[in-house]
């Protein structure tokens, strides 16, 4: 996940960079994005430039997840250095809003509700188990303890 965050992050500067855009310019029309433009019309990166509030959100969520990778792991993620390089070039971004918008739900629509976490715990629990596992000193989360009892 580190690495679609980055792939986010990065997207909102290439969009600000090369098309008109009515949510998110670019004061500094020079830079070279790290990543390429992946995904525009993804429903998340679509959250992720609607507004200054959503990508800051993004930059944090990005590196918890490579704070995780990290304790798991014990190196550094490859993609923490592109989190590093949108937030410190965040300000180079001017969105139409600040305020966090509600949170996306890319996931099929029978687990779609008003909650997007109670939405995606259950999408997890019920999609994702075959491959999660808890392991490198991490223990499965209590809200998922609590529905597999």
């Amino acid at each position: 996940m580190p690495l679609e965050t980055a792939q986010l992050l990065s997207s909102v500067f290439s969009i600000a960079l090369k098309e008109p855009n009515p949510l998110v310019s670019i004061t500094n029309q020079n830079i070279e994005v790290p990543y390429k433009l992946t995904h525009k019309n993804h429903p998340c990166s679509l959250w992720a430039r609607q507004s200054k509030g959503n990508f800051d959100w993004l930059i944090k969520h990005g590196k918890e997840l490579c704070i995780e990778y990290s304790l798991r792991y014990k190196r550094t993620h490859k993609s923490e250095e592109v989190i590093d390089w949108c937030d410190n070039n965040k300000d180079l971004l001017i969105f139409r809003s600040a305020d966090i918008q509600a949170f996306t739900q890319a996931l099929p629509d029978r687990y779609k509700c008003n909650n997007p976490i109670e939405a995606y715990r259950e999408y997890y629990l019920k999609e994702k188990m075959r491959f999660a596992k808890w392991e490198k000193g991490r223990e499965a989360p209590d809200w998922l303890l609590d529905k597999m009892l």
